[in-house]
Parts: structure tokens; C-alpha cells; sequence
């Protein structure tokens, strides 16, 4: 699903990755009126990342992947990382990743794109989490001369096709695989006011 993004810088955090041991205890069933914390990720994040990825239930890799991707699977996803254009977004609760965005760019010719891609634990959704790493993701594609996003996902995944619709996204379908394109206006200093302020203030209004 992803584009190739070269050869994967490892250090001592993409060791951590293989070395993390997965704790099996499920999320926490949150309150209400509880909402996550939402950051941005960087390398010392990887034991994070990857507790929450491989957390993963086989049908929600499935949906989030494409494939239900195994372990060592997953583990290459997270080396594969290109920390200098990529950027990934965590919603956190109590410490813990309860909902990643991932966007990464695949192209860098005149129409610039990038790829997105969301996963969020199960006791968390419906809480428009999604949405919310959606619309910070955005922002920051545009910031960085990203011209269109794409979400990929399977036909079946309802979730992603609501909130590909919900933000005016072009859908084509092919034998089951859906491509959503969405696309962004240039920057200007509001979209760049607005990351410095989600990056800041971490906390959703409301």
C-alpha cells in the first residue's frame, strides 16, 4: 500500500521496535467525556508505535494495511520510516497510543502527493478521532507543498469511506480496492499559525 521510500535508516529506537515485548492487556474502556491527547511522533516513539500497531486484531490489519500483515510485517513497516518527510500523529490516553495518523509522501514531481492511513483502538472509535488526525494531517501536507492526499482501504471498511466522504474526497474502486484523493489548497500563514497551535496546544477544543 505504501510507496517505496528507500533504504531504512536503523538505530538503537528501530532496535527497540523488534526487541519491544507487546503488553497484552487491552485498552482501557474510557469515559464519556474523555479525549485523547494528540501529538506529533518522532523516533523515540517507535516502542510506542509499535505497541499500538501490533496490537492490532487480524480483521483491523487487515483494514489498516491492506493485508493482515504479521508481526515481522509490521516491524519492517515501522523501519521503513522516513522520518524526514513522514509525519505521524498519535491521540494518547494515560500514556498510551490510542490512535495513530500516518502520512507519508509517494511522489515529488510537480502535483506532490502523499499517502494517509489511520488505525484507532476499538473501545475509542466513534469518537471522530479519525477525523480529527485527518484534519491536523492535512494541514500539514499543505504546509509541506502536498498537493493531493490518498487514503487507501478495502471496500468494506466503512469508516474510512465515511470519512473519505465526509471531506469531499474523489473515489474510484477498483475490484474491491478503493483509492479516495483528496485534494488541498496551497499554505498560507493560517494553515502554518494552525500547526504551530495543534502541536502546541495538544488538547482537543470542546
Amino acid at each position: 500500500m505504501w510507496a517505496s521510500l528507500g533504504t531504512p535508516i536503523l538505530d538503537k529506537n528501530d532496535r527497540a521496535v523488534n526487541e519491544f515485548a507487546v503488553r497484552g492487556d487491552p485498552a482501557a474502556e474510557p469515559c464519556a467525556h474523555e479525549r485523547p491527547r494528540i501529538r506529533r511522533l518522532g523516533r523515540l516513539d517507535l516502542p510506542a508505535i509499535a505497541d499500538h500497531l501490533l496490537r492490532l486484531e487480524p480483521e483491523d490489519r487487515r483494514l489498516r494495511f491492506g493485508t493482515r500483515l504479521s508481526d515481522d510485517g509490521i516491524r519492517a513497516h515501522i523501519a521503513q520510516i522516513d522520518w524526514s518527510s513522514a509525519v505521524l500523529l498519535a491521540a494518547e490516553h494515560d500514556g498510551r497510543i490510542i490512535g495513530l495518523g500516518e502520512m507519508r509522501a509517494c511522489s515529488a514531481g510537480r502535483e506532490r502527493t502523499a499517502e494517509v492511513a489511520f488505525s484507532v483502538d476499538r473501545v475509542w472509535r466513534g469518537r471522530d478521532i479519525g477525523s480529527e488526525l485527518l484534519r491536523r494531517l492535512s494541514t500539514a501536507a499543505r504546509n509541506r507543498g502536498i498537493h493531493t492526499l490518498l487514503i487507501a482501504c478495502q471496500l468494506d471498511n466503512g469508516r474510512m469511506l465515511r470519512l473519505a466522504h465526509h471531506v469531499g474526497a474523489r473515489i474510484h474502486i477498483d475490484h474491491g480496492d478503493v483509492e479516495a484523493r483528496v485534494d488541498l489548497p496551497n499554505a498560507t500563514p493560517m494553515t502554518v499559525l494552525m500547526e504551530i497551535w495543534d502541536e502546541t496546544t495538544s488538547f482537543w477544543p470542546g
